[in-house]
């Protein structure tokens, strides 16, 4: 058996599946909204623990869960905090759409010896972790992406990430190493040792063991972000396969054979194998729903619609000041 997480916006959500990818279980919860002020938005990473835990607990009630033998985590692109070296978070997370790092990104303009460079943007993991760090006035503290902290809370192991989730930090995934201009913006034993997605990297730490009942030999990878989770879970695998993901923001991939980056339009892309995984991240998305309906009526509301007659409406659906594609203008 095999557990996957999924860590988005709004809630979260796990699956049990086995080797033929029948599905055994199900989870899910709701995360309280992220806090929003001017343009920084934060939320506090306890709440993943509390969330995870919850989703363990339901899933404990469904099946046992010795016959685990992986689990795999993704997480929003771009969410960031400190933590120490022993996992206790120094900062909250700046979420993915958080753009209060515009100094940070002026300052990776600076340093950076590539033009158009995806982290020069200020909703970057790169840039936001260099915002924290100048408030925190220490130097010894570990950089972690969403998907990091949750796996490597579980393996009780600190510092591992992937390449899909270390991109917007500034990792080199075409040399597979972090560049001497990104260690001169961060002490380079802040920056986490990234592998390729699905790599094992430890197993799952006795305090899990004891509450769910794992077995010992259960193994925690590094994962993908949610948006490259959701594209191989649809089985797409060949160039020229696209696939939008339509959540709290809309999110658009497509397998090439080579790289694309154009900082101007939010394009970027990730190593998929021997492929690139090309896309880009907009701010609008279903998430603006949320703002003015409840979930009940969003559920009786989506009942009455009439998929098949276009409704008349074009609107941009644009939550907040700030959008990174197809244009990149935090304004």
């Amino acid at each position: 058996m095999y557990l996957g997480i999924d860590f988005g916006t709004s809630g979260c959500r796990a699956v049990v599946i086995d080797a033929a990818k029948k599905t055994l279980a199900e989870a899910r919860q709701s995360l309280p909204a992220p806090v929003h002020k001017e343009s920084r938005i934060s939320q506090n990473p306890q709440l993943w623990l509390q969330a995870l835990d919850r989703l363990l607990q339901d899933l404990s009630t469904q099946i046992s869960l010795t016959d685990i033998e992986r689990i795999a985590i993704d997480g929003t692109s771009g969410t960031v905090l400190l933590c120490s070296h022993n996992g206790k978070p120094l900062t909250d997370a700046l979420m993915y759409n958080d753009a209060s790092s515009e100094q940070a990104a002026q300052t990776i303009r600076q340093q950076s010896q590539h033009s158009g460079h995806i982290t020069m943007s200020a909703s970057s993991g790169l840039a936001k972790a260099i915002q924290w760090s100048q408030s925190l006035k220490q130097d010894h503290f570990l950089v972690l992406n969403q998907a990091d902290f949750i796996s490597n809370t579980l393996a009780g192991s600190w510092g591992h990430s992937d390449e899909h989730n270390s991109l917007k930090l500034g990792y080199d995934v075409t040399n597979r190493r972090w560049p001497t201009w990104v260690e001169t913006l961060l002490p380079a034993h802040s920056l986490p040792q990234v592998f390729a997605p699905g790599t094992v990297f430890g197993n799952i730490c006795k305090d899990f063991r004891q509450r769910f009942g794992f077995s010992v030999g259960c193994e925690i990878c590094v994962g993908s972000t949610d948006a490259n989770a959701a594209f191989i879970a649809t089985g797409a695998n060949r160039p020229g396969d696209a696939v939008t993901s339509l959540g709290t923001t809309m999110v658009l991939k497509i397998l090439s054979e080579h790289p694309v980056n154009d900082l101007s339009s939010g394009i970027y892309s990730h190593r998929l194998g021997d492929l690139w995984l090309v896309g880009g991240a907009s701010n609008a998305g279903a998430g603006i729903l949320r703002d003015f309906f409840s979930e009940q009526e969003i559920v009786e509301l989506s009942e009455q619609m009439n998929i098949d007659q276009p409704s008349g409406l074009d609107f941009y659906p644009l939550r907040h000041k700030g959008e990174r594609f197809p244009v990149n203008d935090p304004q």
